[in-house]
């Protein structure tokens, strides 16, 4: 959990999974360490089932605890389980011991229920009497109606930006192992710390910022930084995640470090 605070509880703490790894390993049926690693893995795309299994593993252990519940349904959300989620998040709602729990297992359960069906478009009633009266009503001097016609639209719509998945900023520390300069100014790049990996890009090189780690000059480098010279380097780095792409998140922050 110091470990977790230390990261400000967004990314991935690599110090935080080694430590409830080893506490289900000494004490499988301790319920928090299977919640806090469900939260850590959900986090990411591909370590989603885990997280799935593991928060199921707390909610066996716990089986009244509302927040173990509210886990596993926001993760089957992810998954695209709406549902399943939705079942699960009805039960957490029903077990919550504090308020906070049991609205976002409300909202959770609004927003994986179906639309409501439209309402039925009412017929028109027939008029009454056998026949069609058309009346028309006869103004004092009549005015020829005049059309306005609507001006073509020639101009190309914007195109829209980027689809980012949120807007919240997560960091990771971990070694760049591969750097990607083929299409400058953009930049990709692969993280990695232990056995996770992030493919993270930037649309433009200058625009990340570079902020010195200290007073040893491992991160001195600010708008000189080149393409080619990331890789290998220690760094947290710190960026928003991406949603329909071939990376993970887009890079807003690059500081380098002197050591692990």
């Amino acid at each position: 959990m110091a470990a977790m605070a230390r990261g400000g509880f967004v990314g991935v703490p690599i110090a935080a999974v080694t430590a409830f790894e080893k506490s289900i390993t000494l004490i499988p049926d301790f319920a928090p360490a299977w919640y806090n690693l469900a939260s850590i893995y959900g986090s990411r795309t591909e370590t989603l089932q885990k997280a799935l299994t593991d928060a199921q593993h707390a909610v066996a252990l716990a089986p009244g605890d509302g927040a173990y519940q509210l886990e596993v349904a926001a993760i089957l959300e992810r998954l695209g389980r709406n549902d399943d989620a939705r079942k699960v998040a009805t039960q957490a709602q029903a077990s919550a011991s504090d308020r906070k729990t049991a609205d976002k297992a409300g909202d959770l359960i609004a927003r994986t229920s179906p639309p409501p069906p439209p309402p039925p478009v009412p017929t028109p009633k027939p008029a009454s009497g056998g026949g069609l009266r058309i009346e028309r009503k006869t103004e004092p001097e009549d005015k020829p109606s005049t059309t306005i016609p609507s001006p073509s639209r020639t101009e190309p719509l914007p195109s829209a930006p980027p689809v980012v998945a949120t807007s919240q900023v997560y960091s990771m520390i971990g070694t760049i192992s591969d750097v990607n300069c083929a299409t400058p100014p953009q930049v990709t790049m692969t993280l990695r710390a232990q056995t996770l990996a992030m493919h993270l890009h930037a649309y433009d090189l200058a625009k990340i910022a570079f902020p010195s780690a200290g007073a040893d000059g491992a991160g001195a480098a600010g708008k000189n930084t080149t393409c080619t010279a990331l890789r290998g380097r220690n760094a947290r780095v710190s960026y928003t995640l991406s949603s329909g792409k071939t990376w993970d998140g887009e890079i807003q922050i690059v500081e380098f470090r002197a050591g692990p």
